[in-house]
């Protein structure tokens, strides 16, 4: 059975660009690995630093549970609004602690962290991601536009032409000319490093949640490519080091 994988992705605060720094791995269910990747290495040139509770690029980290760094980014079954929250994902009451950060992003408003996954095969042939919509509150009328939505209604994608800060940004906007938010910047690079055909790609709602829900989960998507590219399994998101766990695209 593959391990189930994460990777960490790193936002520098001035050009607001996240790029891959981290993989964590859970080898079972009470055995965690980080590594850094060799995207860090990369992600350097942008002033990334190792981060305090991981600070050599070079080790590969393993615990009995799940590292503090990510524990602190998952909601307890505890919580009276947990049921509700995981709901807003898309997810079962009993998702595990990966599968609840790869689909939230494990977003903290204390760091410029993100935690995601690798898209999941589809048997017929292509893969399958779901994705947090972004920017919402940066583009006018978006909210009014994400809240006539229906669910399994498409959306469309397209290039932000005009985006100075990352050329590789893509839109999403309804059937008509309501834009309704962003693919987040690490799908969208990785969209554009693997040159995805957008032709066989298929955005489609899978869930709004309006307020008082947080802005950051108005809006799931399902995200089908019919295609043959694979994303986040290139030489970059290799670990660094070799005593890293080796895991199967």
């Amino acid at each position: 059975m593959t391990p189930k994988t994460v990777f960490l992705a790193w936002q520098n605060p001035e050009l607001h660009k996240f790029l891959p720094v981290g993989r964590l791995v859970q080898l079972g269910s009470h055995d965690f690995e980080f590594a850094y990747i060799r995207a860090a290495l990369d992600a350097q040139a942008d002033d990334f630093t190792p981060l305090i509770s991981f600070p050599d690029l070079n080790r590969v980290y393993r615990g009995e549970e799940l590292p503090a760094l990510f524990k602190n980014r998952v909601l307890s079954r505890s919580r009276p609004d947990y049921p509700e929250y995981v709901q807003q994902l898309g997810l079962a009451p009993e998702a595990g602690a990966l599968d609840q950060m790869s689909r939230s992003g494990g977003r903290r408003v204390t760091d410029t962290l993100e935690v995601f996954a690798a898209p999941t095969p589809l048997a017929a042939g292509g893969w399958q991601q779901h994705l947090l919509v972004r920017g919402v509150r940066h583009l006018p009328d978006a909210e009014s536009a994400i809240s006539d939505l229906n669910e399994g209604e498409r959306l469309l994608v397209m290039r932000d032409e005009q985006n100075d800060a990352g050329a590789h940004a893509r839109l999403l906007r309804t059937d008509g000319t309501r834009l309704v938010g962003f693919l987040p910047d690490y799908f969208a690079l990785e969209m554009e490093g693997q040159q995805i055909d957008s032709s066989k790609l298929r955005v489609t709602v899978e869930r709004v949640n309006l307020p008082p829900a947080l802005v950051q989960q108005r809006l799931l998507c399902r995200v089908e490519y019919s295609g043959t590219q694979k994303l986040f399994t290139g030489d970059k998101y290799q670990p660094i080091s070799n005593g890293a766990t080796t895991v199967a695209a």
